[in-house]
């Protein structure tokens, strides 16, 4: 009898050892198929695929740190080079840095209000940095990062500290992007709904 159960224990033990990795491969392209999910355009589809993070918290929780970084910001000399650029004398060259900020988007967001702030701008640079303003208001049409706000809000629903956590260090991004902005905005709902 006590046989019996030592043989079955070591034939547990040994079909868990071979499946466990193969379940956990299994985990593993499940959550990377949730994850392009989340950047689908059909919003029912991306929907249900934070619904599928929010309920396996801790492993969605360590799926997103290796997958989701804070917004980082162009260099800054960089940026300031084309906003100045908006004003030159030449057409090709305005129209070259306004399309470079315009995809940059919500990254020049911090140093496009700046420059608005400045009265140095020249009228073209001037009107063409507040359409560029105006144009982050719109939808978001880049499915990186629609889904990476989709991820903020998954987290945000999880609420775990280890969820705070990774909202803190999302909301060290580059100053006025979307990203960082939706992070902080989590962030201070967890914090008022529940101290």
């Amino acid at each position: 009898m006590e046989r019996d159960k030592a043989m079955r224990y070591c034939v547990s033990t040994l079909v868990l050892a071979l499946l466990l990795p193969a379940a956990r491969a299994g985990e593993a392209k499940e959550l990377e198929s949730l994850w392009k999910d989340l950047a689908d355009a059909d919003a029912s589809r991306a929907y249900a695929a934070m619904w599928a993070f929010v309920r396996r918290p801790d492993k969605s929780i360590a799926f997103f740190q290796t997958h989701l970084r804070p917004a980082v910001p162009p260099e800054r000399k960089m940026v300031e080079q084309l906003i100045e650029e908006l004003g030159h004398e030449k057409f090709a060259v305005r129209a070259k840095a306004n399309g470079v900020l315009e995809k940059l988007g919500d990254l020049v967001a911090g140093p496009l209000h700046e420059a608005l702030r400045r009265e140095q701008l020249v009228l073209e640079a001037r009107q063409r940095v507040e359409k560029l303003i105006k144009g982050l208001r719109g939808p978001i049409t880049s499915p990186e990062r629609l889904r990476a706000i989709r991820a903020v809000e998954a987290i945000e629903y999880i609420g775990t500290p280890e969820a705070r956590k990774l909202l803190e260090q999302i909301t060290r991004g580059a100053a006025g992007a979307r990203l960082t902005v939706e992070a902080q905005e989590a962030l201070e709902r967890l914090r008022t709904a529940r101290p």
